[in-house]
């Protein structure tokens, strides 16, 4: 199975004030003895099982069955490190399992702290997926079980199986807290249980791995926790001989002031234009003329990202790597769960041909698009952060009576990075280019053309 982080968007998540993670033992690399066999997360420093029987997993186990990468629910490296634990969200015939901590000092009430896990399904094992996932401060763990309460949720069903799933939040306690507990706190019948095309057993099993807790400054802004998302229809009846469960009981705080806003995620690979391999990536979310932004790095050994939680209304991604050209891409929100979309970055090198694919035109003049402007500023940074590079801008058109208004869209892109980005003029030349074959668009998964008219520039040297 191939990693990949898995990004869960809390938006607005501020930077953390203090570096101590308050979890313990937070990527499960600490542990008792190597002798390991299934139900013994008390082999895991600090972590305790607080409703049926969670297992920890680690590169040492003895056992094949409990070993990483490969291991009996699936095969997955870890996160970080050589450990990792998992937890049933859902079974046919067992209970949910919880699993926690107590943290090295209480969360204080009315504070804010951000908190994260990373969270992959094991498909190999378990043939369903479910929403519902949550974090939960407490004083009494062991009381957790189906008692519907949380400090954040994740609503969207996690299918993916080949990732690592990031859940980042930005919350405040209504209460000082001692423990941290993490796993599905409602009853079968108020989740969605999704069944998937993989798996052997009836039921959904998840890795867990780098749980942190981080104070962060009191002006960040606050994630807006998720109501808990209505259920679909079940695969079938489960059984309840063997279940318990709790009746209804007051909600929290947190549960209170929630939103059932309806959300989406999308994924995808990073990858070299050229090469088609994949690539270690930063990508930036963002909405345009709000306050919702948030950057994450796609796997360095996957080039994979998947981001969730995203509200239903159009955003930006910026995605960049070091030595090559970022690019901006406005993505279009539908109806649609989820959006699998992948970007293909060109290198900086010498000879390089790179079209400045939102570097767009009034129609028959040079005037520029108003969203034109960021990536002529983004070309302005590349100019400065590589001082001795020299570029020439070039002008396309299919049209041989456009070859003059080409060459003049080429001549506006140097004035722009001249007088607006400060840029020596002796470093760009300009040049117009009428071709009447397309060009394929590099930057794009279906290979589709470039526009016929168009800006590009190459690096001279």
């Amino acid at each position: 199975m191939k990693p990949l982080y898995f990004l869960a968007i809390s938006l607005l998540c501020g930077t953390s004030l203090w570096a101590q993670n308050l979890v313990p033992n937070p990527s499960f690399e600490q542990i008792t003895d190597c002798n390991l066999y299934f139900d013994q997360i008390d082999k895991v420093k600090f972590w305790k099982g607080y409703h049926f029987t969670p297992d920890a997993f680690h590169a040492c186990a003895e056992s094949p069955f409990l070993r990483t990468p490969s291991n009996t629910f699936d095969v997955q490296s870890p996160a970080t490190g050589k450990g990792y634990i998992g937890i049933l969200t859902y079974h046919w015939e067992f209970d949910n399992e919880l699993v926690g901590a107590k943290l090295l000092s209480p969360v204080k009430a009315g504070k804010k702290y951000e908190i994260k896990l990373k969270v992959s399904r094991a498909a190999a094992h378990a043939r369903y997926a479910t929403n519902h996932l949550g974090i939960l401060f407490s004083n009494q763990p062991e009381k957790a079980y189906n008692d519907r309460k949380y400090h954040w949720l994740v609503t969207e069903v996690i299918e993916e199986s080949d990732v690592w799933h990031e859940i980042k939040a930005i919350i405040s306690p209504e209460q000082d807290f001692a423990y941290i507990v993490i796993g599905n706190f409602f009853p079968d019948k108020e989740n969605t249980i999704r069944k998937m095309e993989s798996g052997s057993f009836d039921a959904a099993y998840y890795f867990i791995d780098d749980v942190s807790v981080l104070q962060v400054a009191d002006d960040t802004p606050l994630s807006e926790v998720q109501k808990p998302a209505p259920s679909e229809a079940q695969p079938y009846k489960t059984p309840t001989s063997r279940k318990t469960e709790k009746k209804p009981t007051q909600t929290t705080s947190t549960e209170q002031n929630g939103s059932n806003r309806s959300l989406i995620s999308l994924s995808g690979t990073v990858y070299d234009a050229e090469t088609k391999q994949p690539l270690a990536a930063e990508i930036q979310y963002y909405i345009p003329d709000t306050k919702l932004k948030d950057s994450y790095d796609a796997d360095y050994r996957t080039g994979q990202f998947a981001f969730t939680g995203i509200e239903q209304k159009d955003f930006m991604l910026e995605i960049s790597a070091r030595n090559y050209y970022a690019i901006t891409q406005k993505i279009q929100v539908n109806s649609f769960e989820r959006i699998r979309k992948d970007f293909y970055l060109q290198p900086l090198r010498a000879g390089q041909q790179i079209p400045l694919k939102e570097v767009l035109f009034e129609k028959g003049n040079t005037d520029f698009d108003p969203e034109a402007f960021p990536e002529l500023n983004r070309l302005v940074q590349i100019l400065k952060d590589n001082p001795k590079m020299k570029i020439e801008t070039g002008g396309y058109t299919d049209n041989p009576d456009h070859q003059d208004l080409a060459k003049a869209r080429a001549e506006a892109v140097k004035k722009y990075l001249v007088e607006i980005g400060k840029i020596s003029p002796e470093r760009i030349s300009t040049q117009s280019y009428y071709k009447t074959q397309p060009r394929k668009n590099e930057g794009s998964a279906a290979e589709d053309n470039l526009p016929m008219e168009r800006v590009e520039f190459k690096i001279l040297n």
